[in-house]
């Protein structure tokens, strides 16, 4: 369990130093007269954070497919297992 937290950990640093390089090109190059490769860059950071953000939802609320104590499961669940004995 430690080794998947520090593995976790260092893929958010890595993923946010790559955004950081992004940013920064992006506005180098815009400084620099490069208007169509500065804003490819920023635009694919900012994509890429939007597109992270949201598939790093999906999984998070994939991952809890038993319900917690206390919760009732949904009414697929509750028929599938009603079939299946």
């Amino acid at each position: 369990m430690a080794y998947e937290y520090a593995d976790r950990r260092r893929g958010m640093i890595l993923g946010f130093c790559a955004l950081l390089v992004l940013v920064v090109s992006g506005i180098t190059a815009l400084l620099l007269g490069f208007e169509k490769i500065g804003s490819a860059l920023l635009g694919a950071a900012i994509i890429g954070t939007v597109i992270g953000t949201f598939v790093h939802g999906r999984r998070s609320s994939s991952d809890d497919d038993e319900p917690s104590e206390g919760e009732k499961p949904g009414l697929l669940k509750r028929l599938l297992s009603a079939i299946g004995g």
